[in-house]
C-alpha cells in the first residue's frame, strides 16, 4: 500500500507539471494580452483584475484589489462582446460568425481576435489532428471525435448549408473559400471560449474568457449583465487582492474537459475516474449522467469492480506501451502536451479508485473479524 501511495504522489506531481499551461494555454503572448487589456480599458471597460501566472504557472486572472461578494471584478462594454445566436448550441454552427471577425481586418474586435490562441495553440476534440487520434488510447474518445469531424466536413462541404444561421460564404464576404482547418479552428475557439449568459446566445467576452476553470460547485464566480451595458464577472464570495478568480465549467471529468477544452483539472483532488472508465458509462450515449459518483455495493460487488479496474489499468498501460511515444511535431506541441496530461489524469483516476475500493474491502474484512 505504501508503494502505491508513493506512486500516487509521484503521478500527482507529474500531473501538476503537465497541466500547468493547458488551461487556456501557457503564459502565451504577453504583449498581445497587454494590448488586449489596454484596448478594453480604452473602450470603456473597468477592470479590477490583471492577467498573471497562478501558483501552478498557468495564466490566470488575478484580483488587483479586495473585491466584495456580488461586485463586478470586471465590466466589459457590450459593444466589445461577440454574441452568437445559438438555438441548438452546436459549436460548428456558430463558427462562421467568428470566422467573419477573424478574416475581417477592419473588424472593431481586431485587438481581441489578435489575442486569441493561434491555429496550433487551441486544443479540443473539434480540431484534434487525425495523426494524434491513435494516441488517445480509447476507442470511445476516437468515436466521439469522429462525430465532430464528420459534422465539420458536412458543414464545410455545404451539406448543412440550410441549417446554418450564417453560411461560410457570407462569413468570408469575399470570393475566398474557407478551409476545413479554419472551420475546425474557429469551432474549437467557439467551443472552448464562449460563455452562455444571454438567452439563446453564446458570447465571447474579452478578458473574461481568460478566467480559469476550477472544479467543484458552485464555483467562485459567475457571468452576468450589469445595467444592461456591460458583461461582468462577479463572485459569490469576497475575493482578496492577489487571489485568482475562477469559474466552474461544470462537473466534468478529465476526459470531457480534455475533449471540449483541451486540458484536465489540475485542482481536482482526488482525480476521479474518467467518464469512459466509470462503471455506468454507456458508449451509446454522447452525454453521460451517472447516478453514482463512486461505486458502492456488497463486498462481492466491490471485489468485482476492483478486478475490472485492475484489468482496465493493465489494458490502458499496454495500449500506451504498444502505441509508442507521442511524436514531436514542430508547432504542434500543445496537442502532445494535452495528450500527456490526459493520460496521466486517466491513470491517476483509475489508481485512486483502486486504492479507495481496497480500503473499503479491507475495512469490511476487519469488521467481520471483530
Amino acid at each position: 500500500m505504501t508503494s502505491l501511495l508513493n506512486s500516487l504522489a509521484l503521478l500527482a506531481l507529474l500531473l501538476c507539471c503537465l497541466t500547468a499551461g493547458t488551461a487556456h494555454a501557457a503564459l502565451g503572448d504577453n504583449e498581445a494580452i497587454q494590448k488586449l487589456l489596454d484596448w478594453v480599458v480604452d473602450n470603456g471597460a473597468e477592470l479590477k483584475v490583471k492577467v498573471a501566472p497562478n501558483e501552478l504557472g498557468i495564466r490566470g486572472v488575478m484580483a488587483t484589489e479586495d473585491i466584495p461578494a456580488n461586485t463586478p471584478t470586471m465590466k466589459i462594454p457590450n459593444h466589445l462582446v461577440l454574441s452568437i445566436p445559438a438555438r441548438e448550441m452546436i459549436a460548428v454552427d456558430m463558427a462562421p460568425f467568428l470566422i467573419r471577425e477573424l478574416m475581417n481586418g477592419a473588424s472593431k474586435l481586431q485587438p481581441y481576435m489578435n489575442a486569441l490562441p493561434g491555429f496550433m495553440e487551441v486544443v479540443t476534440g473539434y480540431n484534434f489532428p487525425r495523426h494524434y487520434m491513435k494516441h488517445l488510447n480509447s476507442e470511445h474518445l476516437v468515436a466521439l471525435m469522429e462525430v465532430f469531424k464528420e459534422n465539420s466536413v458536412a458543414t464545410w462541404n455545404g451539406n448543412r448549408k440550410d441549417e446554418l444561421p450564417l453560411s461560410l460564404e457570407e462569413a468570408m464576404q469575399t470570393n475566398q473559400s474557407v478551409s476545413l482547418e479554419l472551420l475546425e479552428y474557429a469551432t474549437a475557439l467557439v467551443a472552448s471560449r464562449t460563455i452562455q449568459f444571454r438567452t439563446a446566445a453564446l458570447s465571447m467576452i474579452p478578458v473574461a474568457d481568460l478566467v480559469n476553470h476550477r472544479g467543484g460547485p458552485p464555483g467562485d464566480c459567475f457571468f452576468d449583465e450589469f445595467e444592461g451595458k456591460y458583461a461582468t464577472v462577479q463572485c459569490y464570495r469576497d475575493i482578496k487582492k492577489g487571489e485568482e478568480i475562477t469559474i466552474t465549467y461544470g462537473d466534468m471529468r478529465c476526459d470531457i474537459l480534455f475533449l471540449y477544452y483541451g486540458f484536465v483539472d489540475a485542482f481536482e483532488h482526488p482525480i476521479r475516474l474518467a467518464s469512459i472508465d466509470h462503471h455506468e458509462y454507456n458508449p451509446e450515449k454522447t452525454e453521460q449522467k451517472f447516478e453514482a459518483e463512486y461505486f458502492n455495493g456488497t463486498g462481492e460487488e466491490m471485489e468485482a469492480e476492483l478486478t475490472r479496474l485492475t484489468n482496465l489499468l493493465a489494458v490502458v498501460d499496454k495500449g500506451l506501451e504498444d502505441m509508442g511515444p507521442i511524436p514531436d511535431i514542430p508547432g504542434e506541441e500543445a496537442f502532445k502536451f494535452a495528450l500527456q496530461s490526459f493520460h496521466k489524469a486517466r491513470r491517476l483516476g483509475i489508481t485512486n479508485e483502486i486504492v479507495r475500493l481496497q480500503g473499503l474491502i479491507a475495512g469490511a474484512g476487519n469488521e467481520e473479524e471483530l
